[in-house]
Formats: C-alpha cells, sequence, structure tokens
C-alpha cells in the first residue's frame, strides 16, 4: 500500500446536516474558551504590554487557541489528509509551547520549514524539485 494512501480521507460528507455540526462545534468551542477566560484564566499565558505593544493592560495570548479548536475537527470533517491536519496541530502545540515557556528561535523556524515541506511533498508530489524548493523557502 502506497504511503500516501495512509493519509488520506476515506469518506467524503456530502449531506448537508454534516456542515451544520461546523458552525455547532464553533459555538461550543468558543463558549468552553469564553467561559475559561472568565473564570480568571489563570492558567493562560499573558501578554505583558511595552513600547511596541498596542494595549495598555496584560491581555491574554491564546487567539490562537480558540481557532486550532475548531480548525483541527474541521479540516478533518472536510476530508483533509489526516498527516497535513497533524502538521497544523503539531505548529498549533508549538506556537502555544512557545507563547507559555519560551521555545529558541532554531526549534520554530525548524518545525515551520518541516512543515511546509512535508505539506508541499503529500499535497502536491508531481511538481518538481525547484518549484517544490521554492514553495517551501516561500
Amino acid at each position: 500500500m502506497p504511503l500516501s494512501t495512509l493519509f488520506h480521507a476515506t469518506v467524503a460528507p456530502t449531506d448537508p446536516v454534516f456542515y451544520g455540526f461546523i458552525p455547532v462545534a464553533t459555538a461550543i468551542s468558543t463558549l468552553a474558551l469564553i467561559a475559561w477566560l472568565l473564570r480568571g484564566g489563570r492558567a493562560l499565558p499573558f501578554d505583558h504590554p511595552n513600547e511596541r505593544s498596542l494595549h495598555a493592560a496584560p491581555v491574554p495570548r491564546v487567539g490562537g487557541a480558540a481557532m486550532f479548536m475548531i480548525l483541527v475537527p474541521a479540516l478533518l470533517l472536510l476530508g483533509w489528509q489526516l498527516l497535513v491536519v497533524a502538521l497544523v496541530a503539531v505548529l498549533a502545540a508549538l506556537s502555544f509551547l512557545d507563547d507559555r515557556k519560551g521555545v529558541p528561535i532554531v526549534v520554530r523556524f525548524g518545525a515551520h520549514g518541516l512543515s511546509a515541506a512535508l505539506f508541499v511533498f503529500l499535497t502536491m508530489p508531481e511538481i518538481g524539485v525547484v518549484p517544490a524548493a521554492m514553495m517551501v523557502i516561500a
């Protein structure tokens, strides 16, 4: 069995009720995050203002968490390749870790570069090496 077949969805959703699930999941994840923030969100990382900031008080740095909570299930439901969705999840987790603890720039750039290379390789295997390399660098 070719490796690429392991990462393709086997079911293509066609039922309109299926697509109704996406806004419901969005609403649920948004409400969960709002409830977490209203309870104090003590475990959340905060961005403290500095000379380059647009805000005057500390604000939570978790806007991407709400997007991630719906993006990954939505991509899976829409039939995206599992490995591509996993790359999104790894980059989101790395970004969250960077917000919490700090991640060296070499690790962040390496993860983004590797993800870009895998994305191009998995989604466009028919293009040549030079166009693929240009897409990864871009």
